[in-house]
């Protein structure tokens, strides 16, 4: 799920992509799995810490979108750790302003 830069909302292009991954997450939750929804932010702005947070408010939010619809998840923030892309400027970073949604195993 995408984010717009400096933002904790869920973009309107990204309702499909939440409704089929909490779908996904759903099944997986009920084959006895568990749910981490990791946020990530950009480096192109920010401290660490500011990136942290938004990292983590990220998370949470895709978390209690999941959880309206049944499916308990635990969220976490990455802040810059692990970029999708490295470098470039704020246009070409759009793709770390992310919460990915994960199933492991319990």
């Amino acid at each position: 799920i995408h984010f717009d830069f400096d933002s904790r909302k869920i973009r309107p292009d990204q309702q499909k992509a939440l409704a089929e991954n909490i779908k996904k997450a759903k099944d997986l939750a009920e084959k006895n799995k568990d749910i981490v929804v990791e946020g990530h932010a950009c480096h192109s702005a920010g401290s660490r810490v500011y990136n942290l947070a938004i990292s983590g408010d990220r998370a949470r939010i895709v978390a209690n979108e999941l959880e309206k619809h049944g499916v308990k998840s635990k969220a976490t923030g990455r802040g810059t750790d692990m970029p999708a892309v490295k470098g470039g400027d704020r246009q070409e970073q759009a793709p770390n302003r992310r919460a990915e949604i994960h199933a492991i195993s319990k």
